[in-house]
């Protein structure tokens, strides 16, 4: 794994490279977009990705940067199973931490110098818009304050149309998917 553990911005990550944004929505088992989302430089996937042999035609295989917001139900990754981690979610800040019950102190302690953080000041002017961020907004978030193009694939802002995940039955969230949608529309979509 490649990585500065302390101050690895998130623009040396990516370099002047498009970036596929991958969401875990069943969305993403309509289109076999999978070779064409390997064929990207830089591949961002979400949290609790699967790119086992049954949805590579759909969702490919290639990581580059693991978006991790430590969240209880979020699994370890090896490190060969990335290069890269990010955090779109501030909770390097304690006060932050704080407030987001639902993280792992385990994964937290064991990845935190590992990730690169969301920038506070991002963070807190994203929550002014969207008082919980999905990890999947605000990475979306953090590549536009960066000017950092992109593509996404498998979004579909918690639409119950879809599964919330394409690789299981979970189906909580506590996210404000219409709004996130709006939000995108209006503020971050390229």
């Amino acid at each position: 794994m490649k990585q500065d553990t302390t101050s690895l911005a998130i623009q040396s990550m990516v370099g002047h490279h498009k970036v596929a944004v991958v969401g875990n929505s069943a969305s993403i088992l309509e289109k076999e977009d999978g070779d064409l989302i390997d064929s990207y430089e830089v591949v961002i996937r979400m949290n609790s990705f699967d790119v086992s042999d049954q949805y590579l035609k759909y969702t490919g295989k290639k990581t580059t940067i693991w978006s991790n917001a430590m969240h209880f139900r979020v699994p370890y990754r090896e490190d060969n199973e990335y290069e890269y981690m990010i955090c779109p979610l501030a909770i390097n800040v304690h006060r932050i931490f704080k407030e987001y019950g639902a993280t792992s102190k385990e994964m937290f302690a064991m990845y935190k110098n590992k990730a690169c953080y969301i920038p506070e000041k991002y963070f807190e002017e994203l929550r002014t818009h969207i008082k919980n961020p999905s990890t999947g907004i605000a990475t979306l978030f953090w590549l536009k304050k960066e000017n950092i193009q992109f593509d996404i694939f498998g979004f579909s802002f918690f639409n119950t149309k879809y599964k919330h995940h394409y690789h299981d039955n979970y189906t909580g969230c506590g996210h404000l998917g219409n709004k996130e949608e709006k939000f995108f529309e209006r503020y971050i979509q390229c």
